[in-house]
């Protein structure tokens, strides 16, 4: 070992040098890489702090140089590398978030174009165009899901069930869409042309109690048939009776006079009908267009009596009795004392207020009804009786 202070060598276990006298501290032996390292430990530490303190005040900054200026070659390297190394774990890790963030950002909007209505709309439109119409109709369905208010997905759905000819669905489908919107002319107009294809008039009528606007209405014209009309009041009538019949739609006349279905068992109408035999007829008359659409049927019953049953005073007569004449007559009424006759000529049944018999009736031309009531002593009043005149 050499002194510090003079170089001179030292033996082994002295504490002071022989030729200066300095005092001879021992200290522990270490090598120059661990001086190395432990300098770089130290310089790393204080660029540390330097570095804070240059941010803060002009004064560390040039401390900051300062010390750069002295420190070691491979200590000057070693901090700028560790930072870039920071540098880059910083970068690979945003990196990665902002992929991840893409990623989940794309999936949810593949999720949603492949989960809305538009796609089911889109990818059904596709399958009926390829006809595969059982996965167009599951499209339809799906889409519904999504916006179950969709009028053009039903119509679209419709329009498939009639390419399977599949009728009940479509006429299902149409009836939802109507109940969606009465407003749609569309949805009438296809549920006509479905039942008008089964002939099935009944459901187009019935269908017709929901159309709501004129311009809806005006599409069931060839399916609506006025009833026809009786030119003579139900009731009961002496002698004879002419009934004509008429319908308003000028189309054909059906009849029965016993009640039964003129739809089935009707006679064609074509001259007027004579009730002259006694007894109770139940007319029914329905009207039928080209179509083979019935009308609603009307019904009427007419009692005729050939002698005068319904009077309650014997010996009154009417001269002439019901029936045609080729020119008009004088009608005369026998009326007992103490009687009175109140008559009408439009058909309603007379009161004690409508005109009352003095004199002879001129018989008017056409076909008229004369209707009479007879008052008694008492006030009691009779049934009516009517009288057919024809007069040409």
């Amino acid at each position: 070992m050499k002194c510090k202070n003079c170089g001179a060598q030292i033996k082994e276990g002295k504490m002071f040098c022989s030729v200066c006298g300095n005092e001879i501290r021992i200290v522990p032996d270490y090598n120059d890489l661990e001086e190395e390292m432990l300098n770089e430990i130290l310089e790393e530490d204080n660029y540390e702090k330097r570095k804070s303190l240059s941010t803060n005040n002009q004064f560390g900054k040039n401390q900051h140089q300062a010390s750069n200026i002295h420190r070691e070659p491979s200590v000057t390297r070693h901090a700028p590398e560790k930072k870039k190394n920071r540098i880059q774990k910083l970068i690979l890790f945003w990196t990665a978030v902002s992929i991840l963030t893409v990623g989940i950002i794309i999936g949810i909007i593949y999720y949603n174009m492949t989960n809305s209505f538009t796609y089911f709309y889109n990818k059904a439109v596709s399958f009926e165009n390829d006809k595969d119409y059982s996965n167009a109709l599951y499209y339809y369905k799906k889409s519904l899901t999504k916006n179950e208010s969709d009028l053009d997905a039903r119509f679209s759905m419709a329009d498939v069930y009639q390419l399977q000819h599949n009728d009940k669905q479509a006429i299902s489908t149409l009836l939802n869409i109507i109940s969606l919107d009465k407003s749609s002319k569309q949805a009438f107009k296809e549920l006509i042309s479905i039942y008008d294809s089964k002939k099935d008039y009944d459901s187009i009528l019935s269908l017709y109690k929901e159309a709501s606007t004129s311009g809806i209405k005006d599409l069931f014209s060839d399916y609506i048939v006025s009833k026809p009309v009786f030119d003579q009041d139900a009731g009961s009538y002496t002698g004879s009776l002419v009934l004509k019949i008429k319908s308003p739609d000028n189309v054909e006349i059906y009849y029965t006079l016993d009640g039964t279905d003129p739809k089935k068992n009707g006679t064609l109408y074509d001259k007027a009908i004579s009730l002259s035999t006694e007894g109770d007829y139940q007319v029914n008359a329905v009207c039928k267009n080209v179509k083979g659409v019935y009308s609603n049927i009307l019904s009427a019953e007419y009692d005729i009596s050939t002698a005068d049953t319904q009077q309650t005073v014997k010996d009154i007569q009417v001269t002439p009795d019901s029936g045609t004449y080729a020119s008009p007559q004088s009608i005369t009424i026998t009326v007992p004392d103490g009687y009175k006759v109140y008559y009408t000529w439009d058909g309603s049944d007379p009161t004690i207020s409508s005109s009352q018999y003095t004199q002879p009736l001129d018989m008017q031309t056409g076909n008229n009804i004369l209707s009479l009531i007879y008052v008694d002593l008492d006030g009691t009043i009779s049934d009516v009786s009517k009288y057919n005149y024809i007069c040409n």
